[in-house]
């Protein structure tokens, strides 16, 4: 790792240099970096608190059978992809208290789910349980429950799903972005969470991939003058918009209320669940 405060003196430290073994994918949120540990077949997640840049505390977060590999880090919620099963599935752990880190199933279906990304309780990757690779994402905000819940009764839900292929995808705040083929050449695309509109960023005859955001910032490695160089541009307008306040009628949580929250309303009037059943009449 290198702190970077003064450009002209930068300062470069060691995280983990284990002899014979690889460490691989480091990344990073606040002091808290994690990575990739160990040997093809028997990769590990590992991660270390660098708050003493000199002297790095290590720690385990997921030491299983077969491989886990690929991880990422929002907060104190570590994400990965794992082959325990024999093929690859999301899970996340909760490293609030760094000696028990607590491990939770995210996506857990046949086919391969891998590369994911994390940004608040959203988890994000790319999924090919259709037969090519689409974008998913869940909500893990109530980890405790995920954690007791079957794997198989998770909701996750699609971002971008059909019949080409989208990877490599990357979140910060309520927007997602990936790097997308159905032009028959990759370009990058978006979507908001909170208006549930896709959009696309680039559109050059070329390949434009490896899509990374910040903020309102996108930046990805783009060939259209024939070798790799890397682009950026900035977001606005309704790419980027966010909810200012809540509303007591906006049922499906877009920030606004219409139809679609009707619909909602709609499909359960009258129906109750209190318990005892007598208390509904």
């Amino acid at each position: 790792m290198a702190d970077i405060n003064d450009l002209n003196e930068i300062q470069v430290f060691v995280v983990s240099d284990i002899a014979d073994n690889n460490e691989c994918n480091p990344a990073i949120h606040g002091n808290t970096v994690v990575w990739e540990d160990g040997q093809i077949g028997d990769l590990n997640i590992y991660g270390a608190d660098i708050t003493d840049l000199v002297n790095p505390v290590e720690f385990q977060i997921a030491a299983f059978e077969h491989d886990q590999k690929g991880p990422a880090i929002h907060r104190t919620t570590v994400v990965w992809q794992d082959n325990f099963f024999g093929d690859w599935d999301i899970y996340a752990a909760d490293i609030w208290q760094r000696n028990r880190p607590a491990e939770a199933a995210v996506s857990y279906i046949e086919k391969d789910q891998q590369n994911p990304v994390i940004w608040g309780n959203i988890v994000v990757w790319q999924d090919n349980f259709a037969g090519n690779w689409d974008i998913y994402a869940a909500d893990i905000s109530d980890f405790e429950t995920l954690r007791q819940t079957d794997p198989n009764n998770i909701i996750d839900f699609a971002i971008a799903s059909n019949e080409f292929s989208q990877e490599n995808p990357d979140i910060d705040g309520n927007v997602i972005v990936w790097q997308d083929n159905r032009n028959n050449n990759w370009d990058i695309f978006g979507y908001n969470l909170t208006t549930r509109k896709e959009f696309q960023i680039t559109n050059d005859s070329h390949d434009q991939t490896n899509p990374a955001i910040s903020g309102s910032v996108v930046v990805w490695q783009d060939n259209r003058d024939g070798n790799s160089q890397v682009y950026a541009t900035v977001l606005d307008g309704p790419e980027v918009a966010w909810c200012s306040a809540g509303m007591a009628g906006d049922v499906n949580g877009d920030c606004k209320i219409d139809f679609e929250d009707f619909a909602v309303m709609a499909s359960q009037w009258l129906e109750c669940f209190l318990e005892p059943a007598e208390a509904c009449h």
